[in-house]
């Protein structure tokens, strides 16, 4: 169910970016890609899903480049960053899925001190 409702956040994040100028949009997608990264940080330190390994640091690097792109600073478009984004997210869920074919578990656990 999250991540039905991460995927109906990321598309509406998308869309809003859309009817933005294209700086605002910039910002705006900048914060989006943060604040996903953040998300991730925080679920994985919390419950330790393994695509969440994966989707933390590569929102982050989407986030700094979708930054540097809205200060011309890389000349990159926003629909790569998207479309590269939405490939990491796929290859994250796919090493999760073969993590949990091997170990019938979607979470890493936790090292015992």
């Amino acid at each position: 169910m999250r991540t039905l409702m991460f995927l109906v956040l990321w598309g509406g994040a998308y869309i809003i970016g859309l009817s933005l100028p294209p700086a605002a949009a910039g910002y705006f997608w900048t914060v989006t890609f943060l604040g996903f990264s953040a998300y991730c940080a925080i679920n994985f330190a919390r419950c330790r899903e393994v695509h969440c390994l994966i989707t933390a640091p590569g929102y982050f690097f989407f986030g700094l480049l979708g930054l540097l792109k809205t200060w011309a600073l890389v000349n990159v478009t926003w629909d790569t960053i998207w479309f590269d984004a939405l490939l990491l997210t796929g290859i994250a869920y796919f090493v999760q899925c073969s993590h949990m074919c091997a170990t019938g578990s979607a979470y890493l656990k936790k090292r015992e001190a």
